[in-house]
């Protein structure tokens, strides 16, 4: 998989048959060891309704003056590494450490302030575009 720079993502798959099903197994945290330039996304799995997504940080942060947006609600949690959030209509910063995850509705704008450069950070997002239920 490439990100759009020359960095490519060694896949270690592994498909496991039998009579009833297909198994796809990999690993979340893997990855080459490559410095790369750009967040890397990768699709893990989607359907109609969701998808599940893996980014990789080393540092990337949303440029000056841009603002994410998305049609569909994401919820994501930060497996590994450090980062910080930012939403356009609020002057709070959030810090994000392994293990935090926040929902962002659709059509929210919001940025990745910073990720640390020191370390390589992981996010696993869930993007759906069904009305939320209590």
């Amino acid at each position: 998989m490439t990100n759009g720079s020359d960095t490519i993502i060694q896949r270690r798959i592994r498909v496991v048959e039998n009579p009833d099903k297909i198994l796809v197994t990999n690993n979340l945290f893997f990855y080459s060891n490559k410095k790369f330039s750009e967040e890397i996304f990768e699709v893990l799995l989607a359907t109609k309704y969701f998808k599940i997504e893996r980014i990789i940080s080393q540092g990337q942060y949303t440029p000056d003056g841009v603002w994410l947006e998305q049609d569909m609600h994401e919820w994501v949690i930060l497996v590994k590494g450090a980062a910080k959030l930012s939403f356009k209509d609020s002057s709070e910063v959030i810090e994000m450490n392994p293990g935090d995850y926040i929902l962002i509705p659709a059509n929210t704008k919001h940025r990745v302030e910073w990720t640390d450069p020191n370390m390589t950070s992981y996010w696993l997002a869930i993007h759906y575009n069904q009305e939320l239920k209590d």
